[in-house]
């Protein structure tokens, strides 16, 4: 997969995606738990954020970044909970300008900025932040151990790392190399790690918001038009039959930079 544009499949995905008909399913399914302001691109739950702003150990003489943080939701309710001011870093340039706009309407745009960087190359410089998260996206970097060593270079001594993402048997079709477990990768990058946690109820919500895209073919059409709904229909089943069964887990992380 080394070959695949990942900001172009990403700057198409955001410009693509259904949102109305997205957010109907993911309120079905997640129910109280849904992260409603958020409008994540990802499966995090509120409950999550809440795990992330208390393990991140971060106030309002901190900085931190959220890496991959596509449209900005997520990072920003944690900037909102702890006062700390945020980086958010993306590969795709639609997700960022939607981020700002959302910034502004948080009445975050004094301490939240956004830039353009990916795992390889964050672009930022050494122990210069002291806390970064990543909701989901890790498992697209094509270099997990060059990613994680990325975010302790530019983390200060003792900062602290709190992602999600998924543990593989195998490397499913379409998808960067995965690894059966993070922890031997984040003690070589220079981590201790606290916490390494299976997430709730993460292949039923996997399976259910995916089916319940699949069933709302008709409203994905009137949102999408139907060239879009069906490759849209046609990703999910894919995922829902060849990327899904490799998945062993999917994990909170917690750890602290030595």
């Amino acid at each position: 997969m080394s070959d695949v544009d990942w900001a172009q499949v990403f700057d198409r995905s955001f410009t693509e995606q259904s949102r109305s008909t997205r957010q109907r399913v993911w309120r079905e399914v997640y129910g109280h738990d849904y992260a409603e302001h958020a409008e994540p691109y990802s499966y995090v739950s509120r409950t999550e954020l809440e795990q992330f702003a208390e393990h991140l150990r971060i106030g309002p003489s901190d900085t931190f970044v959220d890496l991959g943080g596509g449209r900005g939701g997520p990072g920003l309710l944690v900037a909102l909970r702890t006062g700390a001011r945020l980086i958010g870093l993306d590969i795709s340039a639609v997700a960022l300008a939607d981020a700002e706009q959302r910034a502004e309407k948080f009445g975050l745009g004094s301490r939240a900025e956004f830039r353009k960087g990916g795992f390889a190359a964050t672009g930022l410089g050494d122990g210069c932040v002291q806390a970064v998260m990543s909701v989901d996206a890790l498992t697209f970097a094509p270099d997990k151990q060059q990613a994680l060593t990325e975010m302790a270079r530019i983390l200060a001594p003792g900062g602290r790392l709190v992602f999600t993402s998924w543990d593989y048997e195998r490397t499913p079709d379409n998808r960067p190399p995965q690894v059966q477990d993070h922890r031997p990768l984040l003690e070589r990058a220079g981590f201790d790690v606290l916490a390494y946690q299976e997430t709730t109820d993460w292949k039923h919500r996997w399976q259910a918001t995916s089916r319940g895209m699949i069933a709302r073919r008709d409203e994905l059409v009137e949102e999408l038009g139907e060239e879009r709904a069906d490759t849209t229909i046609a990703e999910l089943q894919r995922q829902l039959d060849h990327q899904l069964p490799l998945a062993t887990r999917r994990v909170l992380v917690v750890a602290t930079r030595r």
